[in-house]
C-alpha cells in the first residue's frame, strides 16, 4: 500500500508538471518519464497516464467556475479520490473511473453554476 506522504508528493508533482506544461517547457512524454523517474513505482498503466492527467487538469480548471469555498472543497475531494484509486492498473477500470468522475463533475457544475451546460462528449 502506498503511504499517504508519497501520494501527496505525487499529487504535488502532478500540479508542478501541469504548470510546466502550461508554460510549454516539456511535452507529455517528458511528463511521463519525469513521473516514472521520480517514483520507483508506476501507479497507472503508462497508456492511461496521459488520460488521467488530462482529466485531473481539466477538472481543476473547471473548479474555477465554483465559488471559492466550494472550489477548495471539490479540489480537495478530487485529490483524495485520485489518491484512493491510485492502485488501479486495469485500463478498463481506469476508463470507468474517469467516466464516473466526469459525470460527477458535470453534476456538481450543473447544480452549483447557474446556466452551466454540459459540453457534448
Amino acid at each position: 500500500m502506498i503511504e499517504m506522504i508519497e501520494m501527496i508528493e505525487m499529487i504535488e508533482m502532478i500540479e508542478m508538471i501541469e504548470l510546466i506544461e502550461m508554460i510549454g517547457m516539456i511535452e507529455m512524454i517528458g511528463m511521463i518519464e519525469m513521473i516514472e523517474t521520480r517514483f520507483s513505482f508506476c501507479l497507472l498503466s503508462i497508456e492511461m497516464l496521459p488520460e488521467v492527467l488530462r482529466f485531473y487538469r481539466e477538472t481543476l480548471r473547471l473548479t474555477r467556475l465554483l465559488r471559492p469555498a466550494e472550489r477548495e472543497y471539490y479540489r480537495h475531494m478530487l485529490k483524495n479520490d485520485l489518491a484512493s484509486h491510485s492502485d488501479a492498473t486495469d485500463p478498463e477500470r481506469i476508463r470507468s473511473l474517469l467516466k464516473n468522475g466526469r459525470t460527477a463533475v458535470f453534476w456538481v457544475l450543473k447544480k452549483s453554476v447557474p446556466g452551466f451546460k454540459q459540453p457534448p462528449p
